[in-house]
């Protein structure tokens, strides 16, 4: 029998007809019930039982993959993989997998509530409210605003088709482009300097890598118009937030809405800022998109695991991939 750890602190019961149907493909579910995200310090004798790891943000270095000699594939509920060393999978012949799509509508729909909030102050005058002031501060429009969307992927495309119907103008910054959806959706291709000098609104949706850490320099903050809005659902390392904080302190930011810090659960430099939207990482936490994610992690395991049963060469070549999403 080949073993599933369920690393990830918050992740359904398991029903009896998946642990039946595992059960039959030769794979065992070891469920997570200890309230807490497992970690290989804590928890080593798990991880070292382990073919399959269903993981969140938990940290994969290089010392877990030279130790965990039985491990096949983990597979992230989520599409961040800056917590995993990924050159050390590689090495390891250690597949990563990942739920791409899924999040994308949760994320999307997060981004333009935030910004109405920021846009309308409904969170400064809920607060105002609670304690016990009647203030009425005036808001501003969002079909009125020029919106930058760093990162055309599948969440920013998810945020493009619902700012659409707002009537507000949209400019995107991306590595990758797809020419016929920004024609359908009039989404002009700018340059990355040009949206936070022009925008009023800038939503980044990028991955964690090397050559996006810290890409959104403390330059282009201070490069921004007045009173301008960031929403940062992506990652923290993408953006100089001590930048951020500085033009926030400064008046020259309007308010930003923050869902991803550096040293979760601590949300440094963010934890005293007046107009600041704070979220405790929970951009993908819906129902709906929750309960897709965590299946999606589970069917990516059992279609590595069948092709890793087949003799076939070039079948097992394709499956011993280090990074590709093979959700079905």
């Amino acid at each position: 029998m080949r073993n599933i750890l369920i690393s990830i602190e918050q992740f359904a019961p398991i029903k009896n007809d998946i642990l039946q149907k595992c059960a039959s493909l030769g794979l065992v579910l070891h469920q997570n019930n200890s309230g807490r995200s497992l970690n290989f310090v804590e928890d080593n004798a798990l991880f070292l039982n382990a073919d399959y790891v269903i993981a969140g943000l938990e940290t994969f270095d290089a010392e877990f993959f030279a130790r965990c000699q039985r491990l096949k594939c983990i597979s992230r509920v989520g599409v961040g993989t800056d917590n995993i060393d990924l050159e050390a999978a590689r090495a390891a012949k250690v597949k990563i997998c990942i739920t791409s799509d899924h999040p994308s509508v949760a994320v999307a729909e997060l981004c333009v509530g935030n910004m109405i909030s920021l846009l309308r102050h409904t969170h400064t005058m809920s607060e105002a409210l609670k304690a016990g002031h009647w203030q009425q501060i005036q808001g501003k429009e969002l079909r009125n605003c020029r919106v930058g969307v760093v990162g055309l992927g599948s969440i920013g495309k998810e945020l493009v088709r619902r700012l659409r119907p707002f009537g507000c103008k949209i400019v995107a910054a991306s590595r990758s482009w797809n020419s016929s959806f920004a024609e359908s959706m009039g989404v002009e291709r700018v340059s990355l300097e040009t949206i936070f000098q022009t925008c009023n609104i800038v939503s980044i949706h990028l991955p964690l890598e090397e050559d996006t850490r810290g890409i959104i320099s403390g330059g282009l903050i201070r490069s921004m118009p007045d009173k301008a809005l960031i929403i940062n659902t992506s990652r923290a390392g993408v953006m100089d937030n001590s930048a951020v904080v500085e033009a926030l302190i400064s008046g020259a930011l309007g308010g930003v809405a923050i869902d991803v810090f550096d040293e979760e659960p601590c949300v440094k430099p963010y934890d005293n800022i007046r107009n600041a939207i704070l979220s405790p990482h929970i951009g993908s936490h819906t129902r709906e998109t929750r309960k897709a994610m965590e299946k999606s992690a589970l069917d990516n395991i059992i279609e590595v695991d069948r092709l890793l049963q087949l003799d076939d060469q070039v079948t097992k070549d394709l499956a011993n991939h280090p990074f590709r999403d093979i959700s079905i």
